[in-house]
């Protein structure tokens, strides 16, 4: 039989040795969810569309530390304009949309899910614009509309782009298309990683 004290030790022993594996296996897991390597890039958001036909991007330098931190450069303000006329069934249209776009508030987590590892990116952007439309009548130009509008977050934000694509190729891209009455407009994430660029 053990002894008072021997049985007090045994449970101190025990009580470490179960303490030395929790903390191992939360080192694991904090790895876990931390780079390999480190990485740096570029974030890019691209707002297209058809009619009228224009493109403008902003693009964001990011740097991806070993320690999981995730740093962006300060994206400035993107002014796009694009001004095109089309025949659409009977009538003749033209359309003018100019305004600005805006990123802010960028923040990124190293994230491993079912093995495969992947950046998480929560942003949030405004595309401010105005949007002009004429119909051809009589020989002449007649405005049908003027008109402002704000788009918030036109890709709902958090992004998850895979880190494996975003090191190849064209990179891992996240976006979509939506529709409008005179053609659809593509709004397009694209994030690129090289290892070892980080200064």
């Amino acid at each position: 039989m053990f002894s008072n004290t021997s049985k007090i030790f045994i449970f101190l022993l025990t009580a470490a040795v179960l303490l030395t594996q929790c903390a191992t296996g939360d080192e694991e897991k904090d790895d876990e969810d931390k780079p390999g390597n480190e990485y740096g890039g570029f974030l890019t958001l691209t707002y297209a569309r058809d009619f009228p036909d224009f493109s403008a991007t902003v693009s964001i330098e990011v740097d991806v530390y070993k320690s999981g931190d995730v740093l962006f450069s300060s994206p400035n303000q993107v002014p796009y304009s694009g001004t095109e006329q089309k025949q659409i069934m009977e009538a003749l249209v033209k359309i003018e949309e100019t305004g600005t776009i805006t990123v802010t508030s960028l923040s990124g987590t190293w994230k491993k899910i079912d093995g495969e590892e992947y950046l998480e990116i929560n942003s949030n952007t405004l595309i401010d614009g105005t949007s002009k439309v004429w119909t051809w009548v009589e020989n002449q130009w007649f405005q049908v509309l003027n008109e402002p509008f704000t788009l918030e977050n036109p890709v709902e934000p958090p992004l998850l782009f895979s880190v494996t694509d975003a090191s190849v190729g064209a990179g891992s891209t996240f976006g979509g298309t939506a529709q409008g009455a005179y053609g659809s407009a593509t709004y397009t994430w694209t994030l690129t990683l090289i290892p070892s660029l980080v200064k």
